[in-house]
């Protein structure tokens, strides 16, 4: 069978749980399963590199480890809502690493069911979205914060390009940048 293949859904050996495992395992986002009062049950490399804990260090501790002392209220309703069924997609927040680093993550948290439908945990999956945001002073912000933050870079880089342009255009030295904005307000007046 081709690599680039699928193996056949009947074929229980490539399918098994240690095939699953290995996906898991291979993943860059962590992917951390809990019981429904929080107690963490897995945790993949990913979370150890995203977070700096080992699995020992976490499976059978509490999820509260690495949400932020400043949102109390979060991880209760988050429960709440996988208790009744609901998945949580893309929701980005902050949450603590080993280090005390705050990062900012989008998550991804879906109620676990047994056999019988029952649901008896859940599953979470996280990335780092604050390193798009730019330097790590960025990526301790909330993310609310940080998303204006990232705004402000951009609109800063357009506004530094006009500024090149301008220079250039009207032949101001680059040592006297505010030359080129009194010009342009001369101008526009």
């Amino acid at each position: 069978m081709p690599v680039n293949e699928l193996p056949p859904a009947d074929a229980p050996a490539r399918w098994s749980p240690e095939y699953l495992a290995a996906i898991v395992d291979s993943s860059d986002d962590a992917i951390i399963g809990k019981t429904l009062d929080g107690t963490i049950v897995s945790w993949n490399p990913g979370a150890e590199r995203l977070y700096g804990y080992t699995p020992d260090e976490m499976i059978g501790r509490p999820i509260s480890i690495i949400v932020p002392a400043e949102h109390p209220d979060e991880l209760p309703q988050i429960l709440d809502r996988l208790r009744r069924g609901e998945r949580i997609e893309h929701y980005r927040t902050t949450r603590v690493t080993k280090d005390g680093e705050r990062i900012t993550v989008s998550v991804t948290i879906s109620p676990v069911r047994d056999a019988s439908g029952t649901i008896i945990g859940a599953s979470a999956i996280a990335r780092d979205v604050g390193r798009s945001l730019g330097p790590p002073l960025f990526r301790r912000l909330e993310p609310a914060t940080a998303g204006t933050v990232g705004f402000l870079i951009r609109l800063l880089t357009v506004v530094l390009a006009l500024v090149v342009a301008l220079r250039k255009k009207q032949q101001v030295p680059s040592h006297q940048p505010g030359e080129v904005i009194d010009v342009e307000a001369k101008r526009v007046e």
